[in-house]
């Protein structure tokens, strides 16, 4: 259970790493967050995507995209065969944090052949961002009664509040 952004797509060509590096740097310094390059000659990423192995083996070229607070790192990391495959969780940080990772995403799509993106919180198909918060909510709320139930064995549904931590 959670709320989470999956994505993943294969790069049209590396010579389109710069452009995506410009995106993605812009959009870490929007939000104060932290990018790192990626440039691994000698390592191994293990990538499923629908249960197949992805051919990532090295050299492993990309980036990490690391908001905060309580978010999940971002991948855009690439092995010999341009593809990549990455899910992060946004359940425990700002709404805003959510809705950038999404934005990032459609400003990045037409470096891909394809990138396919399945958005919990529904973001990616509405830009609804009451339905992100409701969303967030109802997990927030499901989290509190199985909490509930391990502490008193039974379960207490508690009012409907605004979880958004912005």
């Amino acid at each position: 259970m959670g709320l989470s952004i999956h994505f993943h797509g294969t790069l049209r060509t590396f010579a389109s790493l710069p452009q995506l590096r410009e995106v993605l740097l812009r959009h870490a310094n929007a939000a104060e967050a932290e990018l790192m390059d990626i440039d691994d000659e000698a390592g191994e990423l293990g990538r499923y995507l629908n249960d197949d192995l992805m051919d990532t083996s090295a050299p492993l070229k990309g980036f990490l995209l690391n908001f905060q607070p309580a978010c999940e790192p971002v991948f855009f990391v690439f092995g010999k065969d341009r593809r990549m495959a990455c899910s992060c969780k946004t359940q425990f940080t700002a709404l805003d944090n959510h809705k950038r990772i999404v934005h990032l995403l459609e400003e990045v799509a037409p470096l891909f052949e394809e990138l396919h993106v399945l958005d919990e919180g529904g973001y990616w198909e509405t830009h609804d961002e009451a339905e992100l918060l409701a969303r967030r909510n109802h997990l927030a709320q499901a989290i509190d009664m199985v909490a509930e139930a391990l502490e008193h064995g039974r379960p207490q549904a508690r009012p409907k509040a605004d979880h958004d931590l912005n």
